[in-house]
Formats: C-alpha cells, sequence, structure tokens
C-alpha cells in the first residue's frame, strides 16, 4: 500500500511537470510524454493493476489541462497500458534494453493512434469541436517523438540499471552433481 501511493505521488508529479514545467520548453511540450513512459516502466516492474491505477489517475490529472474532451487522455493511456502489457507478457517477455525501446515505439504509436481515433469518433458524431488530423507534420512530430522517448528511456534505463537490480536479466546455470 505504502508503495502504491508513492508511485501515485509520483504519478502526481510528473503529470505537474508535463503540464507546468515542460511548457516553457516548446521542443519538449510537443515531443515528449513523461507519463506514458513512466507508465510503461510500471507496468514492466510492478504489473498490470498498479499501472491501470496510474493510468486512470495520470490521465484524469492530465485531461483537466487538455483541449481534448475529458477522458480522451485517459481511455489511451489505459488502451496503451493494455497493449503494452500484452505485448510484454507474450512477445517481448525479458527486460533488455531493445525490448523496452520496441514497448516504447509501440505504445507511442498506440497511445497517438487511440487519441485520433476516439477523437474521431467523437468528432464525427458532433461530440468534439476539436478535431486532430493525419498529415506530415503530425508524422514527423510523431517520429521525433518515438526517437525522444527511446532516448530518454534509454538513459532511464540504464541509470536503473545501476541502481537497482529490477531490470537485470537472472541466467539459470546448471551445475553438475
Amino acid at each position: 500500500m505504502k508503495r502504491q501511493l508513492i508511485i501515485i505521488l509520483i504519478i502526481i508529479f510528473v503529470v505537474l511537470l508535463q503540464v507546468n514545467f515542460l511548457n516553457f520548453f516548446g521542443l519538449f511540450k510537443k515531443f515528449f510524454n513523461p507519463l506514458m513512459l513512466l507508465i510503461i516502466y510500471i507496468t514492466l516492474i510492478y504489473g498490470l493493476r498498479l499501472s491501470l491505477i496510474c493510468s486512470i489517475v495520470g490521465g484524469f490529472l492530465l485531461g483537466l489541462y487538455s483541449l481534448l474532451n475529458f477522458g480522451l487522455i485517459m481511455i489511451s493511456l489505459i488502451i496503451c497500458t493494455l497493449v503494452v502489457n500484452y505485448l510484454f507478457n507474450k512477445l517481448f517477455t525479458n527486460r533488455s534494453l531493445y525490448s523496452l525501446n520496441l514497448l516504447v515505439i509501440f505504445g507511442t504509436i498506440v497511445y497517438n493512434l487511440s487519441l485520433f481515433v476516439i477523437n474521431w469518433f467523437l468528432f464525427i458524431f458532433n461530440s468534439s469541436t476539436f478535431f486532430i488530423s493525419i498529415n506530415y507534420i503530425y508524422i514527423y512530430h510523431l517520429i521525433i517523438q518515438i526517437a525522444l522517448s527511446c532516448l530518454v528511456v534509454t538513459l532511464i534505463y540504464i541509470l536503473f540499471n545501476y541502481l537497482t537490480q529490477r531490470l537485470k536479466k537472472t541466467f539459470l546455470i546448471k551445475e553438475n552433481f
């Protein structure tokens, strides 16, 4: 319970950092989503239950500051969490840097694609006045977001791997008797 409370406080801090601090930097505002990266890490380290709670809390708080419909970011984060958890459990079972970067790439694409699809449905049914269009600028921003996210995740992985044993690979050694 104490660990969950600490992680939720970290989520609140990251949302406030993303909303308040990153707005001063134009490049990071468009191309960097630290909440999504943190939720991917929580999915890999602590499992689906805690990451879904963090997706709900973080999406709720981030939705308060968004121009999109309320709940859209929360639903996209939940979809991203479920897809990343499924891919991690079925395909990328080891906790290597390569699998982490692939999960970040898939997570970023799923998050942005779900934002677009849900917003498109809301726009079609006249529930949204804000429309996200996919054009070459959107794809360019998505590629930069993926590259920047992979760079940040690589640096955090190296630091996290140095400080803790959670992401280290374990090998089973067969001893001769």
